[in-house]
């Protein structure tokens, strides 16, 4: 998804319809069109997007492409070492590790963030060698290693410095080589101290991951559970930044199966607390031609989209109102097969319906659960 206009985009509003123009704009009018109404944007390529009781004079909305694998991601190859590496030491009977990356953008939806690595999902210095190669998505971007050492008889990996560069500048296609990692002192560095709540019902795990909001470099996620726990850098390594706390209450079906995400912005990641999760979606089905639900307690809306298999598109829909089950849109025809359909509460605090921009919701969002049902059509 960018932020370019789509031109000749199908727009339905209430019973009325037309074309989007060059700007990507398309003006209703009729007799009907008085309080809030369900539009739908369709276009070529582009995930179908409902919008229940949208309730404003002036609505933007935004189409996903319905296939972002197929999608060019602007990238390019990076080179480099860590300034020092050589002087870093393990304990006895251990290796010397790092892992690098490059900070990730400010769009959760933005395919830089989830590049395949040509070594898979690793890029490593091991023992004596640190010449490490990855592929970073385009823009500004920061790069940072984990460093830490590796058990070779528990096969297991502690973690205990943090190296790092900001203000990296990457452009499509043009690689660059001779970057050096400073590696930070370890009095930049905090001891993050997160209390979680209880995985809501439906639920068996939590985790942690502190957020470090890099501006323009983007920011850094950061595991603090499981087997996988890393240093926080202190804010005062790059201008302008905060934290924020994720807690992710799931099972082991990963992203794909029922979840509860909870997001604490501005906090003290040395003494932060995350509040109580979100219930899961509960009471919703579908036969293909309506969709129903019953909403999440204490959401401010609730979306749901309908996907193939392999992650395909096929309709996103957000409802403003007191609606409890949506009809498939008549110009909206599924493929053949199974399908997923995927219910999730948001709550956005604060968020006035009648009167929001795309940004404050995506800034504003607090919590959000999802939870899926297969069905054939």
């Amino acid at each position: 998804m960018t932020d370019e206009p789509i031109a000749g985009a199908m727009v339905h509003v209430g019973d009325v319809e037309g074309e989007t123009d060059a700007d990507g704009l398309f003006v209703a009018k009729g007799d009907s069109l008085s309080g809030p109404q369900s539009i739908t944007a369709m276009a070529d390529d582009y995930t179908t997007s409902t919008w229940v009781g949208a309730n404003g004079a002036n609505v933007t909305i935004p189409l996903g492409l319905q296939d972002p694998a197929n999608v060019a991601v602007p990238q390019a190859t990076l080179t480099g070492t860590i300034e020092g590496w050589a002087a870093v030491t393990a304990p006895p009977d251990r290796i010397k590790v790092a892992f690098i990356g490059a900070s990730a953008s400010q769009d959760d939806e933005d395919p830089g963030n989830d590049i395949v690595q040509p070594t898979g999902d690793l890029n490593l210095c091991i023992a004596d060698a640190c010449d490490w190669s990855l592929v970073s998505r385009a823009g500004q971007v920061a790069l940072f290693a984990y460093i830490g050492n590796f058990d070779p008889t528990t096969e297991t990996i502690e973690f205990t410095g943090f190296a790092y560069q900001t203000g990296v500048t990457v452009a499509d296609g043009e690689d660059q080589s001779g970057f050096s990692l400073t590696i930070a002192d370890a009095g930049d560095l905090v001891a993050a101290d997160v209390s979680l709540p209880s995985p809501p019902s439906g639920t068996d795990v939590v985790d942690a991951l502190v957020e470090v909001d890099l501006g323009a470099d983007g920011r850094l996620l950061l595991p603090q559970t499981g087997d996988l726990i890393v240093p926080v850098p202190a804010t005062s390594l790059f201008d302008g930044s905060s934290y924020s706390v994720l807690a992710v209450a799931r099972t082991s079906a990963g992203d794909d199966g029922p979840q509860s995400i909870r997001i604490q912005r501005g906090v003290d990641v040395e003494s932060a607390s995350v509040p109580t999760f979100l219930p899961l979606p509960a009471s919703f089905e579908t036969d293909g031609a309506t969709f129903s639900f019953t909403p999440v307690a204490g959401a401010t809306v609730t979306t749901f989209e309908v996907t193939e298999a392999d992650g395909t598109a096929w309709w996103n829909v957000a409802v403003f109102d007191d609606s409890v089950e949506v009809p498939l849109h008549d110009h909206l025809v599924f493929p053949d097969g199974s399908l997923t359909y995927r219910v999730s509460g948001i709550e956005i605090p604060g968020v006035d319906l009648e009167d929001f921009s795309l940004e404050a919701i995506e800034d504003g969002v607090g919590a959000m659960s999802a939870d899926s049902v297969d069905f054939t059509n």
